[in-house]
């Protein structure tokens, strides 16, 4: 298996991948992990998943922009929380 340029972004940039329960140099391991549900990380679950779908010969702006749909969407939510509590 091959990660695109943007899971080898998120691998390098992701605050807490130490708690990861696999070696993030051995992507295989990582990708094998996700697939399983053994991260114990939702957050980094959806990210990997959502960067493996953007094409490695893509603009830096389509991952750009599927970050910031994806940020805007949890703002939406967190907004709703709050308003109720």
């Amino acid at each position: 298996m091959s990660i695109n340029r943007f899971q080898e972004m998120l691998l390098e940039a992701y605050p807490v991948i130490k708690y990861i329960p696999v070696d993030a140099c051995d992507s295989e391991a990582v990708d094998e992990a996700v697939a399983k549900g053994e991260t114990g990380d939702r957050l980094f679950d959806f990210l990997w998943r959502e960067l493996a779908s953007v094409n490695s010969c893509a603009e830096f702006g389509d991952a750009m922009a599927l970050l910031d749909n994806a940020i805007r969407d949890i703002e939406a939510v967190r907004e709703r929380i709050g308003r109720a509590m």
